[in-house]
């Protein structure tokens, strides 16, 4: 099998008529038959799931396959031959067919004995030039489509953690943040630890955090003061960390007539969907504000080179 543009092509030489032959690779990697095979599927290829390039009669089906949907090179009446797979100068046919493609790297000599790994070379141009064609065909039908992304799934497990020691750790500090913890899975505990520890003790919350105990010490009004002290009484009174367990506290605490005044703005008429709807809504705001706390920490970090330019005086001149 030789290339016109090179003799030492990637595709192996055949030493036809010669004495000393080649040792060719007669296997092809099992990645390499997973790529044909997956783009013979890509190609619609009835046959795709049963890819064998040992298989003569396989390699003839798809070859005329290729032609007749999706190379077209030749005229219907030119592909006789080529459709011809019984025949015994099948082999010539098809070295005839590779002439005819444009800018084919592989020409077969007569009477040529190809190997498996040379039946991988040649196949794997052909289906490559089928996709090309096919992509040119349809192009501004494939261009209009969007790609499908996959979601990664983040699954949480634990490991060589079914010891009892491991599991009072976990109670003791489901008890010391005050979280009920799960009464039979050990990974929907872990979980909550996790997202709790993670948004409690932030770097954005800690700032929060002695940002109100600066504004405690500073001087402040009467009428602030007040505020604040109400603020924080109820906020003591009503976290629902503390108060809420069941779905009556959560829509005593944010239903239509709770404590925060309609939190949800609608109702089902349903305390369960009501319930489940405010949880969903109090998740995306919790997701807001990590957003927004990461926006504010990144405007900080670059404020502290736009807000205090440093200027060299010895370089400044007046006049011309």
């Amino acid at each position: 099998l030789t290339s016109p543009s090179s003799t030492h092509h990637r595709c192996s030489f055949l030493a036809v008529e010669c004495k000393d032959t080649y040792t060719l690779n007669t296997k092809s990697s099992s990645n390499d038959i997973k790529i044909l095979s997956t783009q013979t599927a890509a190609l619609e290829f009835p046959h795709w799931n049963k890819f064998d390039i040992s298989d003569m009669e396989y390699i003839k089906t798809l070859v005329v396959y290729l032609e007749q949907t999706k190379i077209r090179e030749l005229k219907v009446s030119e592909r006789e031959n080529l459709k011809r797979t019984k025949d015994k100068n099948w082999i010539t046919y098809f070295g005839d067919y590779l002439d005819e493609i444009e800018c084919c790297p592989y020409q077969i000599p007569a009477n040529a004995k190809l190997s498996v790994h040379d039946w991988t070379e040649i196949i794997e141009w052909l289906l490559q030039e089928a996709i090309s064609r096919t992509y040119s065909d349809n192009k501004d039908e494939f261009n209009r489509r969007t790609p499908i992304r996959r979601v990664e799934r983040r699954e949480y497990a634990l490991t060589d953690c079914e010891s009892k020691q491991c599991e009072d750790a976990m109670n003791d500090l489901c008890k010391f943040l005050n979280i009920p913890p799960h009464p039979t899975d050990r990974v929907i505990t872990a979980h909550t630890l996790y997202n709790f520890i993670k948004t409690k003790f932030s770097l954005s919350s800690i700032a929060n955090y002695e940002a109100t105990l600066e504004a405690e010490s500073g001087d402040l009004d009467d009428a602030k003061r007040e505020k604040d002290m109400l603020r924080k009484k109820f906020a003591t009174q009503h976290d629902p960390w503390k108060s809420v367990h069941s779905v009556d506290d959560i829509l005593r605490f944010y239903g239509q007539n709770g404590h925060m005044s309609n939190y949800l703005g609608f109702t089902t008429g349903n305390k369960n969907i009501d319930a489940a709807a405010i949880i969903l809504r109090v998740l995306y705001v919790l997701d807001v504000r990590q957003s927004q706390n990461q926006l504010n920490e990144i405007v900080t970090f670059i404020q502290r080179f736009t807000a205090n330019p440093k200027t060299n005086p010895n370089l400044g001149k007046v006049g011309r």
